[in-house]
């Protein structure tokens, strides 16, 4: 949460560099070299933390997942899949890790409307509204920017190669690592909308850096964990109906936006539309398997088992009630 404005200067001095020169190293000297070498720390400490939050927050939601819900899809992909969505995730965070610079830069130069403190953002009653609209403002961006950039301009798809992301389909193929399978343009460009909002709405810092924090988290979880079943957020199971559905559910962590433009795609309909198909599967499935049973039962009399593959050939779209009920008793007159 906290930023390298606050936790830098405390490093340096711990690494025994004089006070007065703290600020030409944060890039504060006014100089062309002050502010590369304030770039430069600012990088360092983004990255260090980006790295932090992926593998400690990723390691504890695995481990959690398999303590206590061992059940999850996400708990059976392989190994070697999981070490690729890492190395993938690897690939981006050179590029992502800019977004954390460029807003760190902006409060260091003054540019950003976020309050130092909730004082500055004119106290408790005005910090909570100004931190909601924040919050609002930073949804509606997350969700025109997915929209219009990475899935409607069809240029942009190309440069951006979301599509890399969109190749996981199914909760089988998922992990919590897997929030951050894309390329470095692409999870660059869905972090913007962060800056967008700390331009143009004040709030505390804390709430940002929280804000910030929480996001980073969040966008493992909806890729690898439990469904969340509570309204109005955007769990994983909203979310791995937008990598089946792309033109559905693009917001990040609520409905609210997908519910007004009409791009909600609710899991509740989804599964009620599936239900046929999914029980017309069932009972296909226990008609091969009656019929497997009873060709292994015969296997040693070929003229009862030639009969009974005939009876299930003439009856293939018969419900495994059917095989059982003419099937059987032909078998076994045959066989006797």
């Amino acid at each position: 949460v906290m930023g390298a404005l606050e936790t830098m200067p405390g490093v340096l001095l711990a690494l025994g560099f004089p006070q007065v020169d703290i600020p030409w190293f944060m890039g504060k000297g006014g100089s062309w070299g002050s502010t590369g070498v304030g770039l430069a720390v600012c990088y360092v400490y983004w990255y260090t933390c980006m790295h932090i939050l992926f593998y400690v927050a990723g390691g504890v939601m695995v481990l959690c997942s398999r303590v206590f819900a061992p059940g999850l899809p996400s708990n059976r992909v392989t190994r070697g899949a999981v070490l690729q969505h890492v190395l993938q995730a690897e690939r981006a965070f050179p590029l992502l890790n800019l977004v954390g610079v460029f807003a760190e830069q902006m409060r260091i130069r003054g540019h950003s409307a976020v309050c130092s403190s909730v004082e500055e953002c004119g106290g408790w009653p005005r910090s909570i509204t100004l931190s909601i609209v924040w919050f609002l403002l930073a949804e509606l961006f997350t969700y025109v920017n997915h929209v219009v950039l990475l899935h409607g301009l069809e240029l942009p798809k190309r440069l951006i190669r979301h599509d890399i992301h969109h190749a996981l389909k199914h909760e089988s193929e998922m992990t919590f690592f897997s929030g951050y399978l894309f390329s470095g343009l692409d999870g660059l460009l869905q972090s913007v909308p962060i800056v967008y909002a700390q331009l143009l709405c004040p709030a505390p810092k804390a709430v940002v850096g929280f804000y910030s924090t929480a996001t980073a988290v969040w966008t493992m979880y909806i890729h690898g964990g439990a469904p969340l079943g509570v309204w109005p957020f955007m769990g994983p199971e909203y979310h791995r109906l937008h990598h089946i559905f792309p033109d559905y559910n693009f917001g990040f962590w609520l409905v609210t936006w997908d519910w007004l433009f009409g791009t909600l795609k609710r899991p509740a309909a989804v599964a009620a539309a599936s239900q046929p198909d999914q029980e017309a599967n069932a009972q296909a499935r226990k008609h091969d398997d009656e019929i497997t049973r009873w060709t292994r039962i015969y296997s040693h009399d070929s003229r009862a088992q030639m009969r009974l593959e005939g009876c299930a050939s003439d009856m293939s779209d018969t419900m495994a009630s059917t095989v059982m009920r003419e099937c059987q008793p032909m078998a076994m007159r045959n066989a006797g």
